[in-house]
């Protein structure tokens, strides 16, 4: 179902947003985001899709690389938290960027703006990792406004 809506949103794009995503989209480990919850609301694997192809046409039209924002789109929430408490949602707003590089790095190969993206996502709220590229802006705005819905 999120598939068709990516479809949907990247038009003529989709073919090759998917062909950059498509081994981490059928990668087991990253599969299992199915099964949780982000922000109570949907999956974390139909929030980072859709953070990766909003990402993905965002670098398009602002010329910047959009298979770096693609791919750390997708990868950027690429960790596990059963967050029971509001301790520990609390802690995983400041911990989970850098569990999701470490998870993503086991996994794919990535290049250091990739890591970037990842690592600095949650700027502001990580004042001390403040995105280096204009890719990592651009994936760190997009999921705050995917959240927010």
């Amino acid at each position: 179902m999120i598939l068709e809506q990516v479809k949907l949103i990247l038009g003529d794009e989709y073919k090759e947003w998917y062909n950059i995503v498509k081994n981490i989209l059928n990668n087991p480990e990253f599969l299992k985001r199915k099964l949780f919850k982000h922000h109570e609301k949907q999956s974390v694997y139909d929030h980072c899709v859709l953070v990766s192809a909003y990402a993905f046409k965002r670098a398009k039209k602002k010329r910047v690389n959009e298979k770096n924002c693609a791919i750390a789109g997708l990868l950027h929430d690429f960790f596990f938290s059963k967050n029971i408490t509001k301790k520990d949602k609390m802690k995983s707003m400041f911990t989970h960027s850098k569990k999701s590089l470490e998870n993503s790095s086991k996994l794919f190969e990535l290049n250091e703006k990739e890591k970037d993206i990842i690592y600095t996502h949650m700027f502001p709220l990580n004042i001390n990792r403040i995105p280096k590229y204009m890719e990592s802006w651009v994936v760190s705005i997009v999921d705050k406004i995917a959240a927010s819905y």
